[in-house]
Parts: structure tokens; C-alpha cells; sequence
């Protein structure tokens, strides 16, 4: 059994390792995943949790149309940094400079 990376409280049987890191979920989290967007920093560990129907609201309208095709499913993203471990960089990306 492994334990949850976002939950940290919940366990599943069920894992991946991406770049080194095993990234377990276990059902509570998988079902949050409807609403929300998970996004586990494989820089950190660190997990952010974003409403997905916010998101959606403040997003372009071509990134608003990439997100409807995937409304409906249960996605958990991998990122390389977050503003947990370089907020600098975040900075740097969002503005172009990276």
C-alpha cells in the first residue's frame, strides 16, 4: 500500500514513479480530481489544488476551449516548479523570461 501524495492520509495500492517520485492517489482524491485540478511539483512534492470551473473562468479563450474538452475527466498533473520551490522562476515563466 502507498500512501496518498495529495491527501497524505489515504491509501491505494495503485502508484507511478515519475522522475523518481512515486505519485500514489488513492479514490477520495481521484474522485476531488472532477472538480478540481491537481497539480503535484515534482520539484517539491508540493500539491496545489485549484477549483477547476476558477480556472476555467480566468483562462483565455483558447485555453478555456483545451479545458472543455477535458471538463469531465479526472486529471492529476506532473509540473516541474512551483512557487513553493522557485518562486522566482514562476515569476520569470509567466512574464516571458524563462
Amino acid at each position: 500500500m502507498n500512501q496518498c501524495i495529495v491527501c497524505k492520509t489515504g491509501w491505494t495500492e495503485c502508484s507511478v514513479k515519475i522522475d523518481g517520485v512515486d505519485v500514489a492517489v488513492c479514490h477520495t482524491c481521484l474522485n476531488m480530481s472532477k472538480r478540481n485540478f491537481i497539480f503535484i511539483c515534482m520539484g517539491c512534492g508540493a500539491v496545489h489544488i485549484r477549483d477547476k470551473d476558477e480556472m476555467i473562468a480566468r483562462a483565455s479563450d483558447e485555453i478555456k476551449r483545451a479545458y472543455a474538452t477535458c471538463y469531465d475527466m479526472q486529471l492529476i498533473q506532473g509540473i516541474n516548479k512551483c512557487v513553493s520551490c522557485d518562486p522566482v522562476g514562476i515569476v520569470d515563466t509567466m512574464e516571458g523570461n524563462a
